[in-house]
């Protein structure tokens, strides 16, 4: 059986558009976030033959100073080193592949992504994010997939944009 693990890498960035805003904010209060911790997600043994798949979280952590309620501070993901294009996400082991998903809930219904293509970004509604903020990550293998046995990871990207 395959022992799939998945490893979320912190990395801050700022898109142009986000680098656009700061300019537009007046200084007395122009946000500064950061990441400040990222637990990764660890799945463990996979069964193809559980019929719920295989679920588990992580946590991102990550502090803004001078922000304030109508700051549009988000937290996106991207797809995935490896992922097969829109948010089809895969854990890798050499040519071998798995599917799994990342999401902002519990039910897996929200994909975290980057608020295109039907994913959505934190916070999934509104401007929130003042302080530190605890994010879970929601993870989930779906059953049905016989892959050779390996250890199975991805790298995903978070970018705090403000």
């Amino acid at each position: 059986m395959p022992r799939p693990a998945f490893s979320l890498i912190s990395r801050v960035a700022s898109s142009t558009a986000a680098a656009a805003m700061l300019l537009f904010a007046p200084a007395a209060h122009a946000a500064n976030c950061s990441i400040a911790n990222v637990q990764p997600l660890r799945f463990g043994a996979y069964d193809p033959q559980l019929i719920a798949g295989l679920s588990t979280t992580g946590r991102i952590l990550f502090m803004c100073k001078n922000a304030v309620p109508a700051d549009p501070i988000r937290v996106v993901l991207d797809a995935g080193r490896n992922g097969a294009g829109g948010w089809t996400r895969q854990l890798a082991s050499g040519p071998n592949r798995l599917r799994y998903q990342l999401y902002l809930d519990p039910a897996h219904t929200l994909v975290w992504g980057d608020g295109t293509g039907g994913s959505s970004a934190w916070p999934p509604e509104g401007p929130l994010g003042q302080g530190a903020n605890q994010l879970t990550v929601y993870g989930h293998i779906p059953p049905g997939q016989f892959v050779l046995a390996g250890t199975y990871t991805d790298t995903i990207t978070v970018t705090v944009e403000f």
